[in-house]
């Protein structure tokens, strides 16, 4: 059977210790500029340890954790155009929409769209009662609008069975669980 040789394997030369090129360069000037900060500038002191400390965190990170990777996808990120939408911009200008913000929907003729999300009710465990109220209450919401409106309805049925298994076998572990100090005191 024949081995597969990796392509895309990446070596870098070492040229002080573990360091690569790069690495042993990032360092080489961040311990020049310590230098520099520590014996040839006349600062205060504590200014001289800010500086000699933060310098040398932008060396270890430099050289160890690849900052400069992380600075330019930072910078890319930032330059990038972002997406503020989740609707495609071909939807966009079929449905003539300028803006979303909040919960409404600004159209490019001028008009504005309010939404509203609300959250669904089981009809199948309300008492009657309580479905008369639902009922009636959505009647009087109806009938105070003086305003167009357009409801849009979607139905999921859920099969809740493995659900329900896996509550039973939570349940029967639980309640083994709970007579094992029972056990054990009677067999004591």
């Amino acid at each position: 059977m024949p081995y597969m040789i990796p392509q895309n394997i990446k070596y870098e030369e070492r040229l002080i210790g573990p360091l690569t090129m790069k690495q042993s360069l990032y360092a080489g000037a961040g311990c020049a500029i310590i230098m520099y900060v520590l014996i040839f500038s006349t600062l205060p002191f504590v200014i001289k340890a800010i500086l000699t400390v933060v310098i040398g965190l932008l060396t270890i990170g430099f050289s160890m954790f690849d900052l400069e990777k992380y600075i330019i996808n930072y910078v890319k990120f930032t330059r990038q155009p972002k997406r503020t939408s989740w609707i495609s911009p071909a939807a966009k200008e079929l449905l003539n929409i300028r803006a979303i913000r909040a919960d409404s929907v600004f159209l490019r003729g001028g008009r504005v769209l309010g939404l509203v999300k609300v959250t669904p009710i089981n009809f199948g465990v309300l008492s009657d009662s309580d479905r008369d109220s639902v009922i009636y209450g959505f009647l009087e919401f109806l009938n105070s609008l003086n305003f167009p409106i357009q409801i849009v309805m979607r139905s999921v049925n859920l099969d809740l069975d493995d659900y329900l298994r896996a509550l039973k076998r939570m349940f029967s572990q639980q309640s083994l669980l709970m007579l094992l100090p029972v056990l054990a005191y009677c067999l004591i």
